[in-house]
């Protein structure tokens, strides 16, 4: 009952306000911390009915499936997109910089499940796990 996305129609004006309020006052951090707290868990919250709901209707499964992958995009993300921004640099194309960022946003997010699927076919995953390979 707690995640209902009925509580959403009263919650979303309190998460949108308080989304400004942060934005608008997030260098006073000291002056209103116990403020920013309750922020924070009313944007959890609404997050939190968001994502309940749309597991329960079975909507966005391509998120499911990004999941899984979660933690190889974590690790792999910031290398590629460093390779690609570098690419752009040295080839003088920093002058648009939505393809740039467009570019390694999709490379960061993509290409690590390329990596992880090919390297499981080398059965070398052990490199991403702290566990001893036997």
């Amino acid at each position: 009952m707690i995640l209902n996305v009925n509580y959403l129609l009263w919650l979303l004006p309190l998460f949108l306000g308080g989304q400004y309020f942060w934005f608008k006052n997030s260098e006073n951090i000291d002056k209103f911390y116990f403020l920013f707290i309750i922020i924070n868990l009313i944007a959890c919250y609404v997050i939190y009915i968001l994502s309940h709901h749309f597991a329960e209707k079975k909507q966005l499964n391509w998120l499911s499936y990004l999941g899984k992958y979660s933690l190889y995009i974590y690790i792999l993300h910031v290398p590629i997109a460093a390779i690609f921004r570098i690419i752009f640099i040295r080839n003088n194309m920093t002058d648009t910089p939505w393809l740039v960022l467009a570019t390694c946003w999709f490379a960061g997010l993509l290409l690590p499940i390329v990596i992880i699927r090919g390297l499981k076919k080398f059965g070398i995953l052990w490199f991403f796990s702290l566990k001893p390979k036997l």
